[in-house]
Parts: structure tokens; C-alpha cells; sequence
């Protein structure tokens, strides 16, 4: 999932709330705030081995066509306070 949607649904500090399927004891809270930057994202998911050489053509195409223009769109009907 693209950071950029997380930070919307996120706090002024880019904290979103999670949910605990498994807790591994039954004090651990089940809802607890993280950061967008470690949650539900994973670099270079779509990075491929290509004749023996890293292709991250993927990646760049999906940042370049669909995530950027939407950062730049939503920044400006929501702008983050500094």
C-alpha cells in the first residue's frame, strides 16, 4: 500500500492506528499507533531480477503515473501542517 494513503488516514505526526489479528500475550493492546513508514509497505515490491541485473521499471512507472500526480493532487486539497 502506497505511504501516501496511509498519511492521509494518519495523524499530524503520521501515526495511523493498527489492529493486532494475533497478540502475543493477552496484555499486548490490540490497537497501537505506527508510523506509516512501517507499516503495510514494502520497498521495492515490484523490483525485479532482469538478466541477472535489479528492473525496478515497474516501480518507477507506478511512481511516476499513478503515485506522484496523486501526492501532488492531494497536497494540495490537504496540505500538512510543517
Amino acid at each position: 500500500m502506497p505511504r501516501l494513503y496511509l498519511k492521509s488516514w494518519g495523524s499530524s505526526s503520521n501515526q495511523v492506528w493498527t489492529y493486532r489479528i494475533l497478540a502475543p500475550h493477552e496484555r499486548v493492546p490490540v490497537w497501537q499507533e505506527h508510523s506509516t513508514k512501517g507499516i503495510a509497505y514494502h520497498a521495492h515490491l515490484y523490483t525485479r531480477i532482469a538478466a541477472g541485473q535489479e528492473n525496478d521499471e515497474i516501480e518507477r512507472w507506478l511512481d511516476n503515473d499513478f503515485e506522484s500526480p496523486q501526492r501532488n493532487r492531494s497536497r494540495r486539497r490537504f496540505p500538512i501542517p510543517v
